[in-house]
């Protein structure tokens, strides 16, 4: 056991600060956010854009919108791989061992990241792509930085805030369809097709399939008396809600491209 004891405190240590006391979350919150924002902006603006240009030549062919895209899908990418970890760990090495402090430590660890991230993505878009190809995405950013924070500032829920941060694992495989897109991959060769089927199923496994369960818990919340219930944990369940509807739009786009791509015809 004192093993054990010993190996989840190296995972704590792993965690970015101490645990957040509920009811002064707000000052800590927003000061570790801004560490990640300037490794965001160091990421992005600098060791992504210009590394990338020395390793993969083909980028400095491409147009100044096209060489943006991709820098934000690889830095997309480096969140939704720490979110993975702040997931997983919360899960198998916590939450699972009924260690739901610790396990919601993770989920405030990731809010950090998380929103550093979509704010540096959303004015990095706003500053190098076009406005009106990047509203719908910056709705989604603005949705997404509400969502996490009034997550973060409740502890209960634990099991469905990491349902819901499990979403990320699909991630990689929307960056990486555009990356290959990017690039100018043809979209009938094997790994653009491949990337695209793994991209359908796992957005459906991670994203999709919860949502009955998400809904369900929403309407139990939403509908529950006022004073068992805070504001914070009713408005994230709103937010809940429309990223759902989000969701369920994406996939729809993702299984007609895959679709038509088996059939023959062009993708989306």
């Amino acid at each position: 056991m004192g093993m054990e004891q010993a190996e989840l405190s190296g995972y704590r240590l792993l965690l970015s600060a101490d645990p957040h006391p509920e009811g002064s979350l707000y000052p800590r919150f927003w000061l570790h956010v801004c560490y990640f924002v300037s490794f965001y902006v160091v990421t992005s603006f600098f060791v992504i854009a210009q590394l990338f240009s020395l390793v993969v030549p083909r980028l400095g062919a491409l147009s100044r919108a096209d060489r943006a895209n991709f820098v934000c899908q690889v830095t997309s990418t480096v969140n939704s791989f720490y979110a993975c970890y702040c997931t997983a760990l919360g899960y198998w090495f916590f939450y699972h061992a009924h260690d739901h402090p610790a396990a919601f430590q993770c989920i405030i660890t990731m809010g950090h990241s998380m929103v550093a991230y979509l704010v540096v993505d959303t004015f990095y878009k706003r500053l190098y792509l076009e406005h009106d190809s990047s509203a719908f995405l910056v709705l989604h950013h603005v949705i997404g930085v509400i969502l996490v924070f009034f997550a973060c500032m409740d502890s209960r829920y634990t099991h469905i805030k990491i349902a819901v941060t499990a979403m990320e694992f699909s991630n990689p495989f929307v960056n990486f369809r555009i990356i290959l897109s990017v690039l100018t991959v043809p979209k009938k060769s094997t790994v653009y097709l491949t990337n695209a089927i793994l991209m359908t199923g796992s957005f459906f496994l991670v994203r999709v399939g919860p949502i009955p369960f998400f809904m369900v818990a929403a309407y139990r919340v939403l509908t529950s008396p006022d004073d068992a219930t805070s504001s914070a944990e009713k408005t994230m369940f709103y937010f809940f809600v429309v990223l759902s509807a989000m969701n369920i739009y994406w996939f729809c786009r993702m299984v007609r491209g895959v679709v038509r791509a088996l059939a023959g015809g062009k993708i989306e």
